[in-house]
């Protein structure tokens, strides 16, 4: 008999463990019971890259920004996202969501993000508008984040929530640090494999192999602040086969290599290229 699926409604305690985006630290909560967190940085004129993470990532940027470039917009589960180049530096707020709680805050299933960057006022409507006009009303700072919790807690508030056996396999790839077989994840929640696939593809934007590799990506990358690093042994203890096997996560998730990662990161988890 399959475990028990509990139910999609987090407790405090899920609410942390969901919180799988580990990369960078320092960074302020959401709260409301969502998996997530924000930081306002002031980023480079650019051209700069954002590291692919387990989760959506939302940038909202200056209003001012160069045409052809939103002010915010929506980047759907473990895509890497390159910024153009940029006129000159400006303070942009960056939100983390995990999946399950993209899904609710935004409304919709994450697969119909999968591999795009899409305007937020695409998906919100008048509502993004209003909070952009709140954002630029305010000086940066604290209350120009509170401003985005806001917005973000409203949205929740109302939103859809996972299915339970998607918000179950979500939580036990978090907890094993996405060291457990997919067949496995199948058969505690009762369904079949290629159903699993399927909806939480749907749900979450990407498969369960996929987000455990981003979890085991973000975990490493982590693991790099403030120490020196000798490849080998860090590909070992986050269980890539090899230096090789490493490097083509770095291909894939940071568009970048290992050194140039460690040469061109910024403090808000973005690299400079």
């Amino acid at each position: 008999m399959p475990a028990p699926v509990r139910s999609a409604d987090r407790s405090a305690e899920e609410s942390a463990e969901e919180g799988a985006l580990p990369y960078p630290a320092g960074r302020r909560a959401l709260g409301g019971g969502l998996a997530g967190d924000c930081a306002e940085n002031l980023m480079p004129p650019g051209p700069w890259s954002m590291p692919a993470i387990a989760g959506v990532t939302w940038r909202l940027g200056p209003t001012e920004a160069r045409a052809g470039w939103a002010a915010a917009q929506v980047s759907g589960t473990g895509r890497t996202f390159r910024t153009p180049q940029l006129d000159s530096a400006a303070p942009w707020i960056l939100v983390r969501l995990s999946p399950l709680s993209a899904f609710t805050v935004l409304g919709l299933p994450l697969g119909e993000l999968a591999g795009q960057d899409v305007e937020l006022g695409a998906l919100h409507g008048r509502e993004a508008g209003r909070l952009l006009d709140a954002m630029w009303e305010t000086p940066p700072g604290p209350e120009r984040l509170e401003a985005v919790r806001r917005y973000v807690a409203a949205r929740a508030a109302d939103g859809p929530r996972p299915l339970p056996e998607v918000a179950r396999t979500w939580h036990r790839l978090v907890s094993t640090g996405g060291r457990i077989p997919v067949g496995g994840l199948a058969a505690e929640v009762g369904w079949s494999r290629q159903y699993l696939l399927r909806r939480f593809r749907q749900q979450t934007g990407c498969s369960p192999k996929t987000v455990a590799r981003l979890i085991r990506f973000g975990r490493l990358l982590r693991a790099l602040e403030g120490h020196p690093v000798r490849w080998d042994e860090v590909a070992v203890e986050h269980g890539y086969y090899d230096q090789s096997h490493l490097h083509r996560d770095f291909r894939e998730f940071a568009d970048t290599t290992p050194a140039e990662f460690l040469s061109g990161r910024l403090p808000c988890g973005c690299v400079a290229t």
